[in-house]
């Protein structure tokens, strides 16, 4: 199975706050120029964070032995994540 790990962000300080059809969102610039747009959430304890997605591929499946194994593949392309996968 191919994935994108998903964690929480702390939401940046240069962060705009957008307001969409009632949902807070938050918008702000990487450092290479690249513009993200993320919804704003709450946790229990009243954090607000941001779920970010990594930018490579990982790949999960079970072993011989019956083993979970979870592998980061390297690659930012699907397709290539596909056939480093068919390769293990």
């Amino acid at each position: 199975m191919l994935y994108r790990q998903q964690f929480k962000m702390a939401v940046p300080a240069s962060a705009k706050r957008i307001t969409k059809k009632g949902a807070v969102y938050v918008s702000w610039e990487t450092k290479a120029g690249r513009k993200i747009t993320a919804e704003l959430k709450t946790d229990a304890s009243g954090a607000e964070y941001v779920s970010a997605e990594s930018s490579t591929w990982y790949a999960r499946w079970r072993d011989s032995a019956g083993r979970r194994v979870q592998k980061n593949t390297g690659c930012t392309d699907k397709s290539a994540a596909a056939a480093v996968l068919a390769k293990w």
